[in-house]
């Protein structure tokens, strides 16, 4: 199953606590933000992780 993370701003990862990650509409997501959010699920990952809500 592939999770489609949405275009936004992301931050509160556990690997990396400070780091945000700009995620463009088109493009390769990033590696640590595609694992965390397969881990815990889309949902979960969406409500703990986006910071443009």
């Amino acid at each position: 199953m592939t999770i489609k993370i949405p275009a936004g701003k992301y931050g509160n990862l556990p690997a990396e606590p400070d780091k945000v990650f700009n995620v463009k509409e088109k493009g390769p997501r990033p590696k640590a933000l595609k694992s965390y959010a397969e881990e815990i699920g889309l949902e979960a990952f969406l409500a703990q992780c986006r910071l443009d809500k």
